[in-house]
């Protein structure tokens, strides 16, 4: 019996688009603007991301999830599909505290781990976690933690050692063949 298998296309929509200036994002300060501008006065936390071209100019910003009084839960695959989608070279994401308080709770660290983690995994830097809050202030987890934004070089060759050892492996074993190593039968 056949199997049914959708033919599918991704693709996004943008919704609206503003006039940002400077045009280059090169401070916290320049991003915290910005993330300020779309959820400053938000009454529950929100989490934004600003995917930015090689020349670190914002490409397309997006509120990634809405959440409660307290929380924005947020995963890295909702970050990076939007990232991916835009051609994003690097990216910023920031989120404010409705509070007013805009130190970072552990959690904002965790998450900010994670996601820097899967940015280097799939080649796309996160430059800075921004906190944001109504009366303007500003919390920039890079300039008080840079170390969490290291990605670990030593990791990703690992991993790609490891890709190209599966990947051996599976041809060895597999009916499956590239087209261009069909041809050359």
């Amino acid at each position: 019996m056949d199997k049914r298998v959708d033919i599918v296309t991704i693709k996004m929509v943008k919704n609206h688009s503003i006039t940002i200036e400077p045009r280059q994002i090169t401070s916290a300060d320049d991003a915290s603007r910005l993330i300020f501008r779309e959820i400053g006065c938000m009454d529950r936390e929100a989490f934004i991301l600003i995917c930015l071209n090689a020349k670190s100019e914002p490409t397309s910003i997006g509120v990634i999830h809405i959440g409660t009084l307290t929380i924005a839960m947020v995963h890295p695959r909702e970050i990076y599909k939007m990232a991916i989608l835009s051609n994003a070279a690097s990216i910023i994401i920031g989120h404010n505290h409705p509070s007013g308080n805009v130190e970072p709770s552990l959690q904002d660290y965790e998450i900010t781990k994670r996601i820097v983690s899967a940015g280097g995994l799939i080649g796309i830097e996160v430059l800075d976690h921004i906190i944001v809050s109504e009366d303007e202030k500003m919390f920039s987890l890079r300039k008080s933690n840079p170390s969490i934004f290291a990605t670990d070089k030593s990791v990703m060759n690992m991993i790609c050692d490891m890709g190209k050892t599966a990947v051996g492996k599976i041809r060895k074993n597999s009916r499956y063949r590239p087209s261009h190593e069909v041809e050359k039968r």
